[in-house]
């Protein structure tokens, strides 16, 4: 069952540690045994961080899908399936920091965790204090240096939360639409060429990938907003691509 404890904020690391980019760091918890779950979220909780817990692949897919994360600390071996497969398939979309937890102290359990996208690796029993260590630098290390927003006139994107506001409005948008926006939007007045979108978002070469998108800008605009009085623009530049245009005056 999914279950969410709500904390203070509390910095995600970002340009220099500017004490003004805080934030209530949100954790995925997945682990299947009660026990543990209970003492990890009580402690990460202490530790100042928004903890939602999962005890399955089945309830853990839903969290992914219905909300955002800024790390994801995954059980390998759950009822429904394997962790290192969750990992896997959820890294066709979502690039935060995961680590795994295991029983195994196997090499060769560590590659393939590694291997299928995971970021660190924890053999049990661990430390309480090590687990919390291992978070904070991942955190430090993923958002260090970053700016935490990208503002424009009605539009702010929050980096870290993936989130998107349209007059101050949470905007609800699905993991794709939030990178083809966001590269757009770091190359504010460049055209790029939607073949060099989806090779870049889907990682692959585009074939069909043209129409797919099309697709996602047209849900795009709509979700924003985006119309003739809007000051932001995802102007379609014939034989071109598409350019992210913003009216400062």
């Amino acid at each position: 069952m999914l279950n969410e404890r709500n904390t203070k904020s509390v910095t995600v690391p970002g340009a220099a540690g500017d004490a003004r980019n805080t934030q209530v760091a949100r954790i995925l918890l997945v682990e299947d045994d009660d026990d543990i779950q209970k003492i990890n979220t009580i402690f990460l909780t202490q530790q100042g961080y928004r903890i939602t817990t999962a005890g399955t692949i089945a309830e853990a897919t839903a969290a992914v899908k219905n909300e955002k994360f800024d790390l994801i600390v995954l059980d390998v071996q759950l009822p429904d399936g394997s962790g290192i497969d969750f990992c896997e398939k959820i890294r066709q979309n979502i690039s935060i920091p995961i680590i795994f937890l295991t029983c195994s102290s196997e090499e060769t359990d560590k590659v393939r965790g590694l291997m299928a996208g995971g970021d660190d690796y924890m053999a049990k029993p661990y430390g309480l204090s090590e687990l919390a260590a291992r978070i904070h630098a991942l955190l430090r290390r993923v958002y260090r240096g970053n700016t935490q927003f990208l503002e424009f006139p009605s539009l702010r994107i929050d980096k870290v939360t993936q989130r998107v506001y349209v007059d101050g409005a949470d905007v609800v948008i699905t993991p794709k639409e939030y990178q083809i926006l966001m590269l757009l939007a770091e190359n504010a007045g460049r055209t790029l060429a939607a073949e060099e979108l989806y090779e870049k978002i889907w990682g692959m070469p585009p074939l069909d990938g043209i129409k797919t998108v099309n697709v996602h800008i047209y849900a795009l605009r709509k979700k924003l907003n985006l119309n003739d009085e809007s000051r932001i623009e995802i102007r379609t530049i014939r034989n071109a691509g598409f350019c992210f245009e913003v009216d400062y005056d």
